[in-house]
């Protein structure tokens, strides 16, 4: 890594870069399954070629898969889980990319939700630290994200070269390019409006593959955009149109979850966290979570949904009763009121059935209840079932069946 990387980044996260390596080619529906550390990956295969392609067909496949997306499908939706650690994520990303690739797309963009701050030791925390990081090291985090990412695609071993492409200083926005020798990969890390012209220049050069990592650009949310207004705006939306979002994992805090509820003694009893997910070719997937690290998918969506999309998505959750509220109550519970019991308060709002919900572990009655389970009481599960189980222990509650059912039995075995 070039030497704008910080060395007290390096010292604490390098480790995780140089872990034991894994397969190249991870099917995104597969990556649910932790992983330990940022690995690098084997040689990638001789025969899988880069093809240059013109601008306008670039355009084209962008917006040729938005449009053949189609219907979301319960299949669809279920196709990937959230990644429960970074190298998880880093394995989905660049399985992402490689689909796009074989599908033609050579300008892409990845964004990755950084384990920095609250999830640097747990990248499943949501409850956000007093005194966040610094952007230096936000910008550091990401590049050794991209530079594993790149090495998954190019092989193990893979020297990696970085450069700075921002003015520079203390009080500047950093931005940098990270690339193997051959130059056949060009990604541009943090990119602000600021460096359209230089994103525009390697856009110039066919035959390659060039990404967009984490770009910090704004185009809505604010009277004028980043790029400006009027025909210096729509040159440069239309020029990055023609970068197809393969990966993006984002989180979002959507009203106020981490206010108490005073009657309660409770939090995310309105509001709620939720991690919007795109693994390509597959659709969005917007999944709620809690801070003892559970998730349910709420629904799946075509495109990115804004603010008040997830809004109105939480709402209907809600109003569907959804174990991922209640259990996300339970993990942040403040206080009992009036001594009472606090998951009985936090289950008043439960699914009617009278059943209360388990945070985390689910205490020593839960793991007696899963002990006793066999694995005919468990082929017998319907999904949903199933996926009550899972979430109220704090595990993801996305995927097939088959899979929902491996992970109730890993977690009956102590896996």
């Amino acid at each position: 890594m070039a030497s704008f990387v910080s060395s007290a980044t390096l010292q604490s996260l390098g480790s995780r870069v140089l872990s034991p390596a894994r397969p190249a080619k991870v099917a995104c529906r597969q990556a649910t399954t932790p992983a330990v550390g940022w690995a690098a990956a084997p040689p990638r295969p001789a025969t899988s070629r880069l093809v240059p392609l013109s601008p306008k067909q670039h355009l084209h496949s962008a917006a040729a898969s938005a449009a053949s997306a189609g219907a979301v499908t319960a299949d669809d939706a279920n196709a990937v889980g959230l990644p429960r650690s970074p190298g998880a994520m880093v394995d989905q990303a660049a399985a992402a990319v490689q689909s796009a690739l074989d599908a033609r797309m050579q300008r892409q963009t990845v964004v990755f939700l950084l384990p920095i701050n609250e999830k640097e030791a747990d990248f499943t925390q949501t409850e956000p630290v007093d005194y966040p990081c610094s952007l230096q090291k936000e910008f550091d985090t990401v590049c050794l994200l991209a530079k594993s990412l790149l090495q998954r695609l190019l092989g193990q071993g893979t020297a990696i070269s970085a450069k700075r492409i921002d003015e520079g200083g203390v009080e500047g926005e950093p931005c940098g390019v990270l690339f193997p020798e051959d130059r056949s990969i060009i990604a541009v890390v943090f990119p602000t409006a600021d460096r359209l012209k230089q994103l525009q220049a390697y856009a110039k050069a066919q035959g390659r593959l060039l990404l967009i990592i984490n770009p910090q650009w704004r185009t809505e949310g604010q009277v004028i955009s980043d790029f400006g207004i009027g025909p210096w705006k729509k040159a440069a939306e239309d020029f990055l149109a023609t970068f197809q979002p393969t990966y993006i994992l984002k989180e979002k805090r959507i009203g106020s979850p981490g206010t108490v509820d005073a009657a309660t003694g409770t939090r995310f009893a309105s509001g709620g966290v939720v991690r919007v997910l795109r693994c390509y070719p597959g659709h969005y997937t917007n999944h709620a979570v809690a801070a003892n690290g559970a998730s349910q998918l709420m629904e799946a969506t075509e495109a990115e949904p804004g603010y008040k999309e997830l809004d109105a998505m939480i709402k209907r959750g809600r109003a569907a009763k959804l174990d991922i509220f209640r259990v996300a109550q339970l993990a942040t519970a403040v206080y009992s009121p009036s001594g009472s019991d606090p998951q009985a308060s936090a289950s008043s709002d439960g699914d009617g059935d009278g059943t209360p919900a388990s945070s985390g572990e689910g205490g020593s009655e839960g793991s007696e209840a899963l002990a006793g389970l066999s694995d005919a009481d468990i082929e017998g599960m319907d999904a949903a079932t199933l996926r009550r189980m899972l979430v109220a222990r704090g595990l993801p509650g996305s995927g097939r069946i088959s899979k929902l059912r491996e992970r109730l039995r890993e977690l009956r075995d102590g896996k």
